[in-house]
């Protein structure tokens, strides 16, 4: 049997495009997943053997699973039905790291996310307050996973270095929500 040309042409033509599709990120590790429910992430939490610190309308917040991490932070957006999905999710490490760890948490972060999609590094030429900022993100259709940091020679409680997972969608509805105008009635 003869395959048309045409045929031949055609799939030639669209494997270069599926193989050039980046691998998708994924939404999570084994405790959350982004989208779930308020309820699914607070059984997952405390099934994980995890204590939360706080309990908020828009967040849970509990105590790191890593002994670096100082706080995971696990945000909500309010759906037209009242129902919270989980949109990011932070993991805010100790203030008084060293810079080096900021290498150490990017080794473990590699083999489930790959190579950085973008990177970002700024070292300030004020002699007198120095302060080196660094930001690998990973991106896909859907998700952003984002490891950023500063050292500032007097750091304040602020200044630390964070891991965060964005559900894109919800972030661009947030935004978008944010900035409609408000009627004036």
């Amino acid at each position: 049997m003869r395959v048309p040309v045409l045929l031949v042409l055609l799939i030639a033509a669209a494997m270069p495009a599926a193989a050039a599709t980046p691998p998708k990120l994924p939404r999570g590790d084994d405790v959350f997943r982004l989208g779930m429910s308020r309820d699914e992430l607070k059984l997952a939490l405390l099934g994980a053997g995890m204590r939360l610190t706080q309990d908020e309308p828009d967040f849970v917040q509990c105590e790191g699973r890593d002994p670096r991490v100082e706080y995971e932070q696990y945000s909500f957006y309010a759906l037209a039905h009242g129902a919270g999905v989980l949109w990011r999710v932070t993991f805010a490490y100790k203030h008084d790291l060293p810079a080096s760890e900021f290498a150490e948490v990017d080794s473990l972060l590699r083999p489930e996310l790959g190579g950085p999609t973008d990177s970002l590094e700024v070292a300030s030429t004020d002699h007198y307050d120095s302060v080196p900022e660094r930001r690998l993100r990973w991106i896909d259709d859907r998700t952003m996973v984002m490891l950023a940091a500063r050292w500032p020679k007097s750091p304040q409680p602020a200044d630390r270095m964070i891991v965060e997972w964005s559900d894109l969608k919800l972030r661009r509805s947030i935004g978008a929500a944010a900035n409609r105008p408000r009627s004036s009635r």
